[in-house]
């Protein structure tokens, strides 16, 4: 069955659940079986060991995927499936009742008029490529509070929140943009 389709139906169904949860962390606390969590780690995430406290690989593993919900990988796939941002795809017969057309409509970032909006981002990210955070900030009619590119090449998404260096490359510019609404 189509991986979207799958989501749609039942977007609380994701391959994260607790058994799955607990069973990356046994094999990811075990020495002998760590290069393979981190194999997992990097082939979804991207990334480099060197970025990593790799005794901490089976606590990072055993909490994804933190920080958002099965709703949002479910529209994660369905966007990546429609190849542009989208609302969420309900299936033609929902998607008629909710937004009057068979289709979800695409969003428009030329809408987007929040002028307290700040970017983050890598050149190595397996979920947002240069080319997607080029056309998004082309297309946004505001300015941005700050536009920030991690000046580490070998960064992967979850280096952002997971990394060694992440306190100092990131966090401390958070802080310092939080410091101005201060």
């Amino acid at each position: 069955m189509n991986e979207c389709m799958t989501c749609r139906s039942h977007p609380t169904r994701v391959p994260f659940g607790m058994e799955m949860r607990k069973t990356y962390t046994e094999i990811c606390m075990n020495p002998n079986t760590a290069n393979f969590c981190y194999n997992v780690y990097h082939y979804f995430l991207g990334g480099n060991r060197r970025n990593l406290n790799m005794r901490r690989m089976n606590v990072f593993l055993a909490n994804v995927p933190m920080g958002s919900s099965s709703w949002n990988v479910a529209h994660f796939f369905q966007m990546f499936e429609h190849g542009h941002p989208v609302r969420f795809d309900y299936g033609p017969l929902n998607n008629l009742r909710k937004y009057g057309r068979l289709t979800p409509p695409i969003y428009d970032a030329s809408h987007i008029n929040c002028t307290d909006m700040a970017f983050i981002y890598l050149t190595n990210d397996y979920f947002n490529s240069m080319d997607n955070i080029n056309k998004l900030k082309s297309k946004l009619k505001v300015k941005l509070i700050d536009d920030y590119l991690v000046p580490d090449s070998s960064w992967g998404h979850m280096d952002l929140v997971w990394s060694k260096h992440s306190g100092h490359l990131v966090n401390k510019r958070i802080l310092d943009i939080l410091a101005r609404y201060h």
